[in-house]
């Protein structure tokens, strides 16, 4: 397994505002690192102060976020999770990818 952090939020020393990254990431659905093929599996976002997840359940994607009902929503394959808001691309902060 690999994870990668990305913190989205950081603190100008000068004036100690707390400003976001704007830097995209697109999470690949695969990475191959040296002979290893590892799967995307999971993304943890940041948005208005709350985390919340995208999760993949049997090649489909989901969205979990304790603050909404339904907690779980259906977004579909990796194509609608890049698409998704809140938007991986610019919210995700953990990136999980698992050995296939």
């Amino acid at each position: 397994m690999i994870i990668f952090n990305f913190y989205r939020l950081f603190e100008d020393v000068d004036t100690l505002k707390e400003t976001f990254y704007k830097t995209k990431i697109i999470p690949l659905k695969v990475i191959k690192l040296g002979d290893k093929k590892l799967k995307l599996f999971a993304i943890i976002v940041f948005e208005n102060k709350h985390y919340s997840c995208y999760f993949l359940c049997s090649e489909k994607w989901y969205y979990y976020d304790d603050s909404s009902v339904p907690k779980i929503k259906f977004v579909g394959d990796h194509i609608d999770l890049l698409k998704h808001k809140p938007l991986p691309t610019k919210n995700g902060t953990l990136y999980f990818y698992n050995k296939i």
